[in-house]
């Protein structure tokens, strides 16, 4: 038979029937005890401990009941800063540093001009290892001008606050895009609940955010802390902030299915009109979306890496042009040009603009060859300058581009006549350019 059967009727109930004395000792000096439990439980036993910074649940005059609230939340804090280590009974408490002995003397927390302090033997200290200034932002509602993050992994940064209502992300975001918020200031209240909150959800008492438990329905996340920052992407709410539990922000990556989205921040709670107090905070967002891009090739001005490779030469002002290759049983006129990649590119089109006068017995105008294919990109044999286009394609690994341009063909040891001169090679393609 189980000790506490489970009833539909079931519903919470204080701890306490009735107010207790207070204990009258710092919970985390003197005398102590030793308790070991599995980490996974860690949330639940410090939401169990809420209840121990609830006014009804202490005896006593205000100053008392107040005493004995921070000392329930310096004992919530403290789950917080546990060591790791096994279960049992002979498991070696790991040693003490110098300066975690240090940090034990220090009394309470604070922010100080946006910096962790700790007031240690009666001095204010700056906590060690922040960057920055750690200011807290003041900006409402970015709008115009904001800037947008470049495709390809570009960043931009963006720092608002945030109350009643919703807060607009500036930039659209696209699946893989990914966001990571900063200096999260300020505390806000669902005006129903005694108990202020971080942004980040955790409970505002006594200059110090404290860990909690997520309330669920009918928050719009009910898997998220009540009050923290959660952001709306078509329609649906996720946790931006992937807070772990010592109140470290993760990075969050926009889920798939997602294309040109305007999404909005606001809080976890059903009905933002309840809200008050706000908070501040900022939020870098990556722009992971793979660009496109195009670069052309003026051959009038620079060969601009393309080289000879058979026959034609780079002539300035003019371009590749032809030269007479008597070869075999025939002769030609064409113009044979070049380039290598130092890294392979994913090409979607590529343009070639010649000039050509035609010569006897002309043949194909600037045939194409990839690494693996070939592609014949007129067949009209036209005279005149004109531009022959693969069209939209998907070419990637391509390592490098051959254009083998003819104007004419004759038999024997002859000069079929003609001139042809390559202007331009213009290419597209995928990610960030390569010849920038």
């Amino acid at each position: 038979m189980a000790l506490w059967p489970v009833s539909p009727f079931a519903v919470p109930v204080s701890s306490f029937v009735s107010p207790v004395p207070v204990p009258g000792v710092d919970p985390l000096a003197g005398d102590c005890v030793i308790f070991r439990f599995n980490k996974a439980w860690l949330p639940y036993i410090t939401g169990a401990l809420q209840q121990l910074i609830l006014q009804t649940t202490w005896q006593g005059d205000p100053a008392t009941v107040q005493e004995a609230q921070a000392q329930a939340m310096n004992l919530i804090l403290a789950l917080a800063d546990v060591q790791p280590g096994g279960c049992g009974p002979d498991e070696v408490i790991p040693p003490i540093t110098e300066s975690e002995y240090e940090m034990s003397l220090c009394e309470q927390l604070r922010f100080n001009g946006g910096r962790l302090e700790a007031l240690c033997c009666g001095v204010w200290t700056p906590i060690e290892g922040q960057t920055g200034a750690g200011l807290p932002p003041t900006a409402g509602q970015p709008g115009a001008g904001s800037g947008l993050p470049a495709p390809n992994g570009g960043q931009n940064e963006y720092c608002g606050t945030l109350g009643r209502g919703t807060w607009l992300i500036p930039a659209p975001l696209n699946s893989g895009d990914t966001l990571l918020f900063s200096d999260l200031f300020g505390a806000w209240q669902d005006n129903r609940d005694l108990f202020w909150h971080c942004p980040d959800g955790f409970l505002f008492v006594l200059d110090v955010c404290g860990p909690t438990l997520p309330h669920g329905s009918p928050d719009p996340l009910p898997t998220g802390y009540h009050m923290q920052i959660i952001i709306n992407i078509n329609g649906t709410y996720y946790d931006c902030l992937l807070t772990d539990s010592q109140g470290n922000l993760n990075i969050f990556t926009v889920p798939g299915g997602v294309s040109n989205a305007t999404a909005f921040l606001q809080a976890n709670i059903d009905d933002t009109d309840l809200i008050n107090g706000t908070v501040q905070f900022c939020v870098n967002v990556t722009n992971n979306v793979v660009g496109t891009w195009q670069h052309k090739f003026n051959f009038i001005n620079l060969p601009g890496g393309w080289i000879p490779c058979g026959n034609g030469e780079w002539t300035p002002s003019v371009g590749f042009t032809d030269t007479l290759v008597m070869a075999g049983p025939n002769s030609y006129r064409g113009a044979n040009l070049c380039i290598t990649f130092p890294n392979p590119l994913s090409l979607t089109r590529i343009q070639v603009e010649t000039d050509a006068s035609l010569g006897s017995n002309p043949q194909n105008v600037a045939i194409l060859t990839q690494p693996g294919s070939s592609v014949v990109l007129n067949t009209a044999n036209v005279n005149g300058t004109n531009i022959f286009d693969t069209g939209v394609i998907s070419a990637s690994g391509v390592t490098g581009i051959e254009i083998d341009d003819s104007v004419g063909e004759c038999s024997g040891s002859c000069d079929p006549g003609g001139t042809l001169a390559v202007l331009s090679v213009t290419l597209s393609g995928l990610g960030a350019d390569p010849f920038i």
